[in-house]
């Protein structure tokens, strides 16, 4: 999976009155625990670990002092807090992103967690991820709407609107059926995507049904136009 470079939000970085960033009973945990540095979101609301002995914890706080814990782990599982806890991505108009990996090791497929900036609350959940779009305009969330490989939801992250894209019916799933590798995931056959014309692209290769490799390719589009 291939992302854009674009920075759409700013960070700030300053200690929290009664943030928790320490063990005395062990102080090379801090070591293996995520950064404690603090996320200010442009409303003003904070997300940031913290971590004692016995627990590590991610929490968002709202302009008003509300705080709630939006993602824990038990201290002793060290260095795979950092591998595994949620991380930020990016913040948008309409809210923020954060990812997790789905496992400690290299080239982890990423679970996306949509929240409100003003709650700090998860309202959509993105697996299946084919790419994190983004340009100077557009910032799309674009993934499969399910494992039958058959459609394609485009969210866009600066109004919540959501997208579907039809594919011919069984063209990814007859690919990844038809290719002896266990590695290939059905994003790994997108191009990266585009946007040209005011529409947005995506083009994938995929097999004729009772060949292998990848000889074909389509492309689909979405129109952005008003």
């Amino acid at each position: 999976m291939k992302y854009i470079i674009f920075t759409l939000f700013y960070w700030l970085i300053c200690p929290v009155k009664s943030q928790s960033c320490n063990c005395l009973k062990d102080s090379t945990l801090a070591y293996s625990m995520p950064s404690c540095d603090t996320i200010q979101f442009k409303n003003g609301s904070l997300i940031y670990w913290q971590f004692d002995c016995d627990f590590a914890w991610l929490t968002f706080e709202t302009v008003q002092g509300t705080k709630e814990v939006i993602d824990n782990f038990d201290s002793n599982l060290g260095e795979l807090i950092d591998k595994l806890g949620l991380e930020f991505e990016a913040e948008y108009k309409a809210g923020f992103l954060m990812e997790r990996p789905t496992c400690s090791g290299s080239d982890c497929p990423m679970i996306y967690q949509w929240m409100n900036a003003n709650t700090g609350k998860t309202e959509k959940y993105f697996e299946n991820v084919i790419e994190v779009y983004k340009d100077s305009i557009h910032h799309f969330m674009i993934n499969f709407k399910d494992e039958e490989w058959n459609s394609i939801l485009v969210f866009d992250m600066d109004n919540c609107d959501t997208f579907e894209i039809v594919l011919p019916i069984k063209s990814i799933s007859m690919t990844l059926n038809s290719e002896d590798d266990f590695y290939l995931h059905a994003w790994d056959l997108f191009a990266p995507a585009a946007v040209v014309n005011q529409q947005l692209c995506l083009t994938y290769q995929y097999n004729e049904r009772f060949s292998t490799g990848l000889k074909q390719k389509n492309s689909v589009f979405l129109n952005l136009k008003n």
